[in-house]
Parts: structure tokens; C-alpha cells; sequence
């Protein structure tokens, strides 16, 4: 498997590699920063056409190994979906129809909880279209701790021990498709294949690095800092001010401030200050376009501020 440094390539440049990939022969893009706008890139750009796997290994070694999904005639829109999941690569054909016979498709517009906290969901999810997100409050002033891309899979935990939900799972996107899959159904499909349990528990490992920074971030870094950060997880590599990817364009500024841990009126001066700077720019009271150079300056500057009273 080959390893490309990500800083090398532009936008079209990156594209190109991924569309020479030859099916189910991955490569692994390599980089000092988060590498998880690339999966954005790609969804949006070639949906349905790739697997993504994100992996973070220290705080400036980041990896995202890509692969071309093998189209299959006659495929259900559904087994379609599942093979494209980095987690089930493992199954055979007959395990993922066995999957999508037993699971049923559920819509959602943002703002809908669609899992409550301490609930006993039986099931793990799969977003299917849009962008849904984890979150802690139960009103007012929630915190977002991760999202949750395409093909990607939630309420792992209660299938790891058993237990009941946390956090709550909200849709962040404007509307959102996702496949609630009988969670016993999943673990006979683990009996079957053990490599899918560790493709699990990788996948749970991370989210938790992922909510560790978060909290770290929150604690130590400027807000401005932390939305700058948050905006670079949608900026495309393209140089200069660019569209940023989805979900972004279409959340609120309340979204915004959940997704860093603060409230409405702090992220908006934050949001101004980066449009000072020429780091974002906004139509409509949204941000639409990022500039990713701009943005780094503000987010990578974080080891040199950081303070235990955040400030703005």
C-alpha cells in the first residue's frame, strides 16, 4: 500500500489520485493535521465511490487510507451502502444482504434527536445521507463531540457492552437518511467474522480520541482558536477562499458554538474575527466559504496560547 503526503497535493491533484485507485487496492494519504475534511472532499465530489478510513495516531500524525469501492450489477441501494463501509470490508455478500433484509431506512430533519440519552436503542446506525452529530444538554446549551459523516456508524458502545446509549444523537445537516441495524443481527455477523469487532472497536478508540481533544481544546484554547479548527475540518485544500464542504454552509451559528463548547454570542465574535482576518466569509448570516491557509494560522497557533480561562 503506497503513502502519499496530503500536503502535496491541490484539490485536483487529490482527486486524480483517487480516481486512478484500482478497486479494493487502497492508498494511504498521510499529513500533520486532521486529515477528516478529505473524506468531505470526497463525498461530496464522488459520492458513494470511495471508503474512508480516518485514523489519528498523535496530535500531528494523521493518516487516511482510501479506497475505490468494486461496483456490483444489479446491487440493492442498501447492500450498496453497506459495502462501502470501511467497518464491514470483512463480510461476504451474503452477510451484508443478511444486514439490509434485517434493517429498516428512518429520515430525520436538523434538530431532530434521533437517539435519546439512556435509551435502550437496539440497534447501531448507519448514516446513509447527511450528517448527524453526538451530543451532551438536554436543553439550551448543548456540546457536540463528534459528527457523524456518510457510511459511518453509530451507538457503538451499547453493541460493545450492552448498556444503554450516550449522548444524545442529533441531525445536523438539513435533513438526514440513516439505517437502524438490529444490533443482534450485527454481533451474529461478529460471531462469524471476529475482524469485524476489532474494525469496531478501532472505530470507538478513535471517537474517543476524538472527545478527549475536545475536551482538552475546550479547556485550554482561545474560542477563536477552537472554531478555527472546526471550520478546517470543511475547507477544501484548494488555495484562497473556497466553498466550504457541507454541512457547514447550512449551520446555525448555535450548531457552531455547540460543536467548540460555547454559546451563541462568544462564537459570533469569533466567526467575526476570522472574517476579518479573511479566514471565512458569509452569505445570509452562513458561512460559505473558507480560506484554508488563513484558517491554519489561527488554529496552529493553539500550542503557543494555550490558557486555562479561554478567551475569545
Amino acid at each position: 500500500m503506497s503513502t502519499i503526503a496530503i500536503a502535496s497535493l491541490d484539490e485536483r491533484e487529490l482527486l486524480g489520485v483517487c480516481d486512478d485507485l484500482t478497486p479494493l487496492r487502497p492508498v494511504t494519504f498521510s499529513s500533520s493535521k486532521d486529515t477528516s475534511w478529505l473524506r468531505e472532499v470526497l463525498e461530496t465530489r464522488r459520492p458513494g465511490s470511495f471508503m474512508v478510513t480516518l485514523k489519528k495516531w498523535s496530535d500531528d500524525q494523521w493518516f487516511a487510507e482510501v479506497t475505490r469501492v468494486l461496483p456490483m450489477p444489479h446491487d440493492d441501494a442498501i447492500v450498496a451502502t453497506l459495502r462501502s463501509v470501511p467497518a464491514f470490508r470483512a463480510l461476504a455478500e451474503d452477510s451484508l444482504h443478511t444486514i439490509a433484509q434485517a434493517s429498516k431506512v428512518q429520515v430525520a430533519r436538523r434538530g431532530k434527536t434521533v437517539i435519546r440519552k439512556n435509551a435502550a436503542w437496539p440497534y447501531i446506525g448507519l448514516v446513509i445521507e447527511g450528517t448527524l452529530a453526538n451530543a451532551a444538554g438536554d436543553t439550551g446549551r448543548d456540546r457536540f463531540f463528534y459528527s457523524i459523516a456518510p457510511r459511518e456508524l453509530f451507538a457503538l458502545v451499547p453493541f460493545l457492552d450492552d448498556g444503554a446509549t450516550m449522548g444524545r444523537t442529533i441531525v445536523l445537516s438539513k435533513n438526514a437518511k440513516f439505517l437502524a441495524i438490529p444490533r443482534e443481527v450485527l454481533r451474529e455477523q461478529a460471531r462469524l467474522h471476529p475482524e469485524l469487532l476489532f474494525s469496531l472497536a478501532a472505530l470507538c478508540a478513535q471517537r474517543l480520541r476524538i472527545v478527549t481533544d475536545a475536551l482538552f481544546a475546550q479547556a485550554t484554547e482561545p474560542v477563536t482558536n477552537r472554531i478555527a479548527s472546526f471550520f478546517l475540518q470543511h475547507a477544501t485544500p484548494t488555495a484562497g477562499m473556497a466553498l466550504a464542504l457541507p454541512p457547514l454552509q447550512t449551520m446555525t451559528q448555535s450548531q457552531m458554538a455547540a460543536a467548540v463548547g460555547t454559546v451563541k454570542e462568544v462564537a459570533a465574535r469569533a466567526i467575526a474575527r476570522l472574517e476579518e482576518a479573511g479566514g471565512v466569509r458569509r452569505e445570509r448570516g452562513h458561512v460559505r466559504y473558507l480560506d484554508r491557509s488563513i484558517l491554519e494560522t489561527f488554529a496552529l497557533a493553539r500550542d503557543d496560547q494555550r490558557e486555562y480561562a479561554p478567551a475569545v
